[in-house]
């Protein structure tokens, strides 16, 4: 509640254009403070933060701390080729496309290791998923199970995720431009729905 107040408070004040969420603090560099500190709110924020629950925001806002007053001074200090105005934004937002890398290569380092802690369960999962598959999963299903306690046949999740690779080949192509690559992401992406379904 107090979360939302707040919230509530500042998106006002920046709405009316009494507050703007920008202000100098961090490091210095060249005299002066290339990362900024601001409150401010967004539905869709408030929305995320609901859903991932408070450890995993609390992970989120660390990496945010750690990408604006570590990553981008860092950046700005060792490449020192800024030549813009010298705001708080302005060098941020020169920054951010170099050190944005660094966040997304340890998101990759943590589902990696995440796929790693939990192989047993995978290979297990994708051993049954095939012995099924072998066998008439429709009528072994309904011997041992109830109805609404059966998973979808293999083969409807094979047919389901071959049927979706074609639209979603052409969504990526389409956005990134890049038809040769998005054939490798397509591969990628079959193979993790296929282990994870």
């Amino acid at each position: 509640v107090a979360g939302a107040a707040l919230g509530a408070v500042t998106k006002t004040l920046t709405t009316i254009r009494a507050y703007e969420p920008i202000s100098g603090f961090g490091w210095l560099y060249k005299g002066k403070y290339p990362s900024y500190f601001g409150i401010n709110v967004a539905a869709s924020l408030l929305a995320v933060g609901y859903i991932v629950g408070p450890n995993v925001g609390t992970v989120l806002f660390i990496g945010a701390v750690l990408q604006y007053f570590v990553a981008m001074p860092i950046s700005a200090w060792a490449n020192d080729d800024y030549e813009g105005e010298f705001t708080a934004a302005a060098v941020s937002n020169y920054e951010f496309p170099r050190t944005r890398y660094i966040g997304v290569g340890i998101m990759v380092v943590g589902g990696i290791w995440a796929i790693i802690s939990v192989r047993h369960a995978i290979k297990k999962a994708v051993a049954f998923g095939i012995k099924t598959f072998k066998m008439a999963a429709e009528d072994a299903g309904e011997a041992i199970l109830p109805r609404y306690e059966q998973d979808l046949p293999f083969k409807v999740v094979l047919l389901g995720l071959a049927g979706s690779l074609i639209p979603l080949y052409i969504l990526f192509s389409v956005f990134s431009g890049e038809w040769a690559y998005s054939i490798v992401l397509i591969i990628v992406v079959a193979v993790l729905a296929f282990v994870f379904s």
